[in-house]
């Protein structure tokens, strides 16, 4: 997609992870702001935003997991918090937003990927498989 570019926030721009959360999800910023900075999973490089331009439009968080598999143990993560500004959404950008996050996960040490979406059609043209219902 031209004109986008996706990424880990940084301490300059995570006010926009919280923005996009609170748009998104009709919160208060008052009330968001402790709960989000105190979240025990807070880090920067998991928090991810995407821009259009100069302007961050899609969010991602990415929340560590260790799973044990028959033994195994992976480190897995978890994402969470994903969402478009209202006015940017059905644009594409929390597709691209998404691809460009599973890309980077083994570089961030990551073996696989959960989530519990509420519609999961955009996840499964990810590749993201549906294994078990709620």
């Amino acid at each position: 997609m031209r004109g986008v570019r996706a990424g880990p926030a940084s301490s300059q721009n995570v006010c926009a992870v919280l923005g996009i959360l609170c748009e998104s999800f009709d919160l208060d910023p008052e009330a968001a702001a402790p709960l989000f900075y105190a979240d025990p999973f807070f880090d920067l490089s998991h928090k991810w935003l995407l821009y259009a331009g100069d302007r961050p439009v899609s969010t991602a968080t990415v929340v560590p997991l260790r799973m044990n598999m028959g033994g195994w143990v992976l480190d897995c993560c978890g994402i969470a918090g994903v969402a478009t500004r209202p006015a940017e959404r059905g644009k594409g950008y929390a597709t691209e937003l998404l691809a460009s996050l599973v890309r980077a996960l083994p570089r961030m040490g990551y073996a696989a990927a959960l989530l519990v979406p509420v519609r999961d059609s955009l996840y499964r043209r990810l590749g993201f498989e549906h294994v078990g219902e709620r």
